[in-house]
């Protein structure tokens, strides 16, 4: 497997991983309204895997997540 394509898995896992954080409401889609901490993480199950999913606020409405 060259880099593209494992850039691409890579990608498509983290896509999966924050939509299953919405799904079960870790991540809600109206970030400033539900009064969401500004930080924070949560173990969700992703493809049969635990995995563990962070989020940072950036200001403007927009925040970070790593899986």
């Amino acid at each position: 497997m060259n880099k593209a394509e494992q850039q691409k898995r890579i990608k498509k896992i983290m896509l999966y991983a924050t939509n299953e954080a919405v799904k079960t409401g870790v991540i809600p889609l109206m970030f400033k309204y539900l009064k969401m901490t500004s930080e924070g993480y949560a173990q969700i199950t992703v493809c049969d895997k635990p995995t563990i999913i962070n989020w940072v606020y950036n200001g403007h409405n927009e925040f970070r997540v790593s899986v």
